[in-house]
């Protein structure tokens, strides 16, 4: 119950503070919703820094991996985004 409260309140507080975030900040917000299990905030996250940054292979790769975990598809690289 804790940690459903923890991801909701994480999850309101990064969605308020995303306006003109900058792509490091982003990433760093997507990988914070990633590590504890947050997915659909992770995607967010990090579909919005490759809208600033469409050409990071790296962080298409978090996105998909967001996507995969988010979608069912397994953890099949071994935890996170």
């Amino acid at each position: 119950m804790k940690k459903a409260i923890s991801v909701v309140i994480i999850t309101l507080f990064m969605a308020t503070t995303v306006f003109a975030a900058s792509i490091g900040e982003l990433i760093s917000k997507g990988d914070k919703a990633c590590k504890i299990g947050n997915f659909m905030a992770a995607k967010k996250f990090y579909k919005q820094a490759l809208q600033q940054d469409p050409k990071n292979e790296k962080l298409w790769k978090k996105y998909d991996k967001a996507l995969k975990m988010l979608y069912g598809g397994g953890d099949e690289e071994g935890g996170g985004c």
